[in-house]
C-alpha cells in the first residue's frame, strides 16, 4: 500500500474497473504458519467438522489458544471499491494506504478467490473472500462467474500469494444472492470441493446477529488488492482500519453521481454499509479487494472470549481514499438468514 497522501478528486460519475481475476491500533497475536502437509488435510466431512462456537477467534500457538484484544478508539483507516456506470456491471476495488500483515494467523478467515484455466501454471487471484465454515466461503457476486465454476480456486491460511499454497481448494458450487443486481445484494457463497481443517491459520469468521447495527464502530478490512489507484497489486496481505459511517449521509453523497439510479435503484435499501477514513480520506480499498471481509471485534462477555464478526463484504465505491465517498460494502447483517440456511443448514444435514 502507498503512503498516506492527499485524497484524489472524485470522478464525474461512477468509476469502473473489471474485477475478474482477484489498522492499526488493534494488534492481532502471532500464530505459526501451518505448512502444506497431506496428513493434515481432512479426507472427509467428518474430519473437518468444526465447532461453530470457535468462529471469529484469533489463534496464537498450538494447542490453539485464544487471545483477547482491546478495541482502539484512535482514528481509523478506510477500504473501498468502485461503482460501475450503466454500460458495465464490473466493479473495481483495492486496499490502499494500509500496511503489510506480517503475522500468520492474524486474520485466519481471509481467503483469496481466483481462476485457473486449463494450461495455467498457477491461479490468477482476483478477489478476496471470508471463510464461513469448513466448506463455504463468502465473497462478492460480481467476482465469480457462474458459468466457469470449474476454473475457480480458493486459497486460505495465506499471507503471501506468491508462496507455495498452504491450503488451496477448487469450487463445486457458486450461489449468488437471488436478488443480486448491478450493485445491490452483491454476495455469493462458494462451496469448496473439499473441506479445510481448522488450524492456527485457518478459522471461520463469525456472522453477526440479523439486522445488527455497526454504525460508528471501528472495523478492519484486509485484502491483496492494488497498492494505489491503478497501481501494482499486493503480494503480501494488506490491512487497514476504518469506521462505519452514517448510511444516510453516505447515500446522499453517492446519489448525486451519474449512474447511481442504475446501480442502486431505490437507493441503498438497507443492504449497503459505508466505511471510510474520516474527513481527510487516505486509506481505502481499491482494485482486487472486492469480496474481501470487513470485520468488527465484538467485546467478550464476562468470562468469555472476544470474537470477530463479519460486518461487510467489499462491493464498490468511488476512487480510492476519497473523503467524500466512503467505501460501499454489502451489509452482512441483512443477509444472515439466507447465509445460515445454506451454509449451516447444509452442514447440519451432512453431519
Amino acid at each position: 500500500m502507498q503512503e498516506k497522501s492527499a485524497p484524489q478528486d472524485p470522478p464525474e460519475g461512477f468509476n469502473s474497473v473489471q474485477t475478474i481475476g482477484p489498522q492499526q491500533d488493534q494488534e492481532p497475536p502471532l500464530g505459526p504458519f501451518a505448512e502444506k502437509n497431506a496428513s493434515t488435510e481432512p479426507e472427509d466431512e467428518e474430519d473437518a467438522e468444526w465447532d461453530e462456537g470457535s468462529c471469529g477467534l484469533v489463534c496464537t500457538a498450538s494447542p490453539l489458544q485464544r487471545q483477547r484484544r482491546e478495541i482502539s478508539t484512535a482514528p481509523l483507516q478506510p477500504v473501498k471499491e468502485v461503482i460501475p456506470p450503466p454500460e458495465t456491471d464490473r466493479f473495481r476495488t483495492e486496499v490502499v494506504q494500509g500496511r503489510d500483515v506480517d503475522q500468520p494467523g492474524r486474520w485466519p478467515w481471509m481467503a483469496a478467490v481466483g481462476r485457473q484455466r486449463p494450461g495455467d501454471p498457477t491461479p490468477t487471484w482476483l478477489c478476496g473472500g471470508a471463510l464461513l465454515s469448513a466448506r463455504w466461503v463468502i465473497t462478492a457476486a460480481h467476482c465469480v462467474p457462474t458459468d466457469e465454476v470449474a476454473s475457480l480456486r480458493v486459497r486460505v491460511g495465506e499471507l503471501r500469494l506468491s508462496a507455495p499454497a498452504a491450503v488451496e481448494r477448487g469450487v463445486t458450487r457458486v450461489l449468488r444472492h437471488p436478488d443480486q443486481t448491478a450493485a445491490l445484494h452483491d454476495l455469493a457463497l462458494l462451496r469448496l470441493d473439499r473441506p479445510v481443517r481448522h488450524s492456527d491459520t485457518v478459522l471461520a469468521v463469525c456472522l453477526p446477529s440479523p439486522g445488527a447495527d455497526f454504525s460508528g464502530l471501528p472495523v478492519t478490512l484486509t485484502g491483496w488488492g492494488r497498492l494505489s489507484f491503478g497501481g501494482a497489486t499486493a503480494d503480501v496481505l494488506q490491512e487497514a482500519q476504518l469506521r462505519v459511517t452514517d448510511t444516510t449521509q453516505c447515500e446522499a453523497a453517492y446519489s448525486r453521481l451519474a449512474g447511481f439510479s442504475y446501480s442502486f435503484p431505490g437507493g441503498f435499501s438497507g443492504s449497503v454499509l459505508c466505511a471510510g477514513d474520516g474527513p481527510t480520506g487516505g486509506e481505502d480499498a481499491c482494485q482486487g479487494d472486492s469480496g474481501g471481509p470487513l470485520v468488527y471485534r465484538a467485546a467478550a462477555a464476562t468470562g468469555g472470549e472476544a470474537r470477530f464478526m463479519l460486518v461487510g463484504v467489499v462491493s464498490t465505491g468511488i476512487g480510492c481514499g476519497n473523503p467524500h465517498f466512503p467505501g460501499l460494502y454489502t451489509s452482512v447483517a441483512s443477509y444472515v438468514p439466507w447465509i445460515r440456511a445454506i451454509v449451516f443448514g447444509e452442514e447440519a444435514v451432512e453431519k
